[in-house]
């Protein structure tokens, strides 16, 4: 069904199809067949006069046809079909958008093949043969569809009713799939806000090269072989897709050029998740691991050029990667709670979110400029080492005191940013504090109760950086100590 409203008098619309699809009727909301035109993919539907402001429904059916040489290994690979929509962006920039409108799928199978699709479904069994009906409201121009021999575990809880569909022998792991699948979605409800949607669907069938997970409104696909008895449960592959039904299926960001807030949102997001189901230690290792990933491309391209980087690994690195450590340490410099917010706002907003949208929340609830952040981790591709030399004396003689004082050295980018400094002490617990680092040289001093026996730059791990060097003639430690950001 499409639903549309014409913005001026109209006898004619056109529409697009995919040019493989075969098109049996198009009939107006009475029933009554309409003339219509296909070449290639577009068709001329001829309609009696709408005036502006008229709003009406046409009702398609087409039909699809599957080439056998999709199968492979007892599977149809992921296909999708396109229903009749509008081109509604025109800007060459952004990524199609289409307005959500119902579909339905109706296909009959022998058993025991099985057809998924995203939305609620019935299935009728009759001599051998089910068919099988999905029906769902989705914001794309594509309906996915999964055929295979599955299994599959279910479970209705507040969020809506969650299925997960794996090949017969991974049956004994579709109940834990369905667990994690809830608590993910329950967790982004609470942090991100509500959806509308309430079916969510799940099915492990075998990607393309390079492509584990790919997620649609209301269906994640995962790649097969990340489901398996033997290999590591893929907690933040599947968080990361799950989030995806929040940012960019729910929440639009079009521009191609937003690309590192359309994968950066999703993969900061399943940090947040692991932080909170798992504790700080499993979030920390996936950050490092992001870190890593960051630093290991050669040739880096400043994040505002999004998807528009010149090459594939720059693309995954950055885009996913450098993206959630920007935004792990913009929560440090907003606070927890502030990033709440600001997540919570883009959700609520009505409207596209970008890079320009973003920046301008984020400094509403801050309450302050954050051009110094934004300069040096969008539209700048640097990334800082430090070199640290400092020392220390006793400045009072009846009440032991002592003051430490340093100097941190940045190279290789001009960043202005807070890092945390802990000092380790001979007869007290640890010292910490904030110092700003400028760019060039910022000098510190940090007063102590006690001796110090060592000094920690960014104990937590807050900060992107490719390496640090730490030096001081103290007697406690003449050697040179070095710390390289994960890698």
């Amino acid at each position: 069904d499409l639903t549309f409203m014409a913005n001026r008098t109209t006898e004619a619309v056109r529409v697009f199809l995919r040019p493989d699809m075969n098109v049996d009727l198009i009939e107006d909301a009475n029933g009554i067949p309409l003339v219509y035109l296909q070449r290639q993919n577009r068709l001329w539907i001829s309609t009696p006069p709408l005036d502006p402001g008229d709003v009406t429904t046409w009702h398609f059916r087409y039909r699809a046809t599957f080439n056998a040489s999709l199968e492979e290994s007892g599977q149809l690979r992921l296909t999708s079909t396109w229903y009749p929509h509008f081109q509604t962006t025109p800007n060459p920039e952004e990524f199609p958008q289409s307005v959500p409108m119902p579909m339905s799928l109706t296909t009959t199978l022998p058993d025991p093949w099985v057809l998924v699709s995203s939305g609620m479904n019935t299935a009728r069994k009759n001599k051998g043969l089910t068919t099988y009906s999905w029906r769902d409201s989705v914001p794309n121009q594509t309906i996915p569809l999964v055929i295979g021999r599955f299994v599959d575990d279910s479970k209705p809880d507040s969020i809506g009713l969650v299925r997960v569909f794996f090949e017969p022998q991974n049956k004994t792991l579709t109940k834990s799939y369905v667990e994690y699948v809830v608590s993910v979605a329950t967790f982004f409800s609470e942090q991100i806000g509500a959806l509308n949607r309430r079916n969510w669907n799940l099915v492990a069938v075998n990607l393309p090269e390079a492509m584990s997970g790919l997620t649609l409104p209301g269906m994640t696909l995962i790649d097969a072989d990340a489901v398996n008895r033997n290999t590591t449960f893929p907690y933040r592959l599947l968080a990361h897709e799950i989030a995806h039904q929040w940012w960019n299926a729910y929440i639009e960001i079009p521009r191609v050029r937003d690309g590192w807030l359309r994968e950066g949102l999703p993969t900061y997001s399943s940090l947040m998740f692991l932080e909170h189901a798992y504790g700080t230690r499993m979030m920390r290792q996936e950050l490092d691991r992001s870190k890593r990933l960051a630093l290991s491309i050669a040739n880096p391209e400043p994040l505002e050029i999004g998807f528009g980087m010149s090459s594939r690994e720059a693309i995954y690195g950055l885009n996913y990667h450098k993206a959630a450590v920007v935004l792990h340490m913009l929560r440090e410099i907003m606070g927890r709670d502030n990033f709440t917010t600001l997540i919570r706002a883009l959700h609520n907003l009505g409207e596209d979110v970008t890079t320009a949208v973003f920046v301008r929340h984020a400094e509403e609830i801050y309450a302050g400029n954050l051009s110094w952040f934004f300069n040096a981790w969008l539209r700048s591709s640097e990334v800082p080492s430090f070199h640290i030399r400092y020392e220390y004396k006793r400045v009072e003689a009846r009440l032991p005191r002592y003051e430490l004082r340093g100097v941190i050295q940045q190279r290789d980018a001009a960043i202005r940013h807070p890092v945390r400094i802990q000092v380790s002490l001979e007869a007290a617990p640890p010292l910490e504090t904030t110092v700003w680092i400028e760019p060039g040289s910022t000098a510190f001093n940090i007063s102590l109760p006690s001796p110090p026996t060592g000094l920690q730059f960014d104990p937590h791990g807050n900060l992107l950086y490719q390496n640090v060097t730490i030096e001081s003639p103290g007697p406690f430690n003449v050697a040179r100590q070095e710390k390289r950001s994960p890698r």
